[in-house]
């Protein structure tokens, strides 16, 4: 049997200081603005398992 599974792999570069790309993904007032209608609420970890 042959492997039909297709890899894709996706690369997006932001001209922003590191500190500016967090503050817009986890302040309520830029992902109410530009991204998920409502506002956002969550936990951040420092592990990801």
């Amino acid at each position: 049997m042959t492997d039909t599974r297709i890899t894709q792999i996706h690369s997006i570069y932001i001209d922003a200081p590191a500190e500016k790309v967090w503050q817009a993904l986890t302040s309520s007032e830029y992902t109410n603005r530009y991204g998920y209608g409502g506002d956002l609420t969550f936990e951040p970890s420092r592990a990801a398992r």
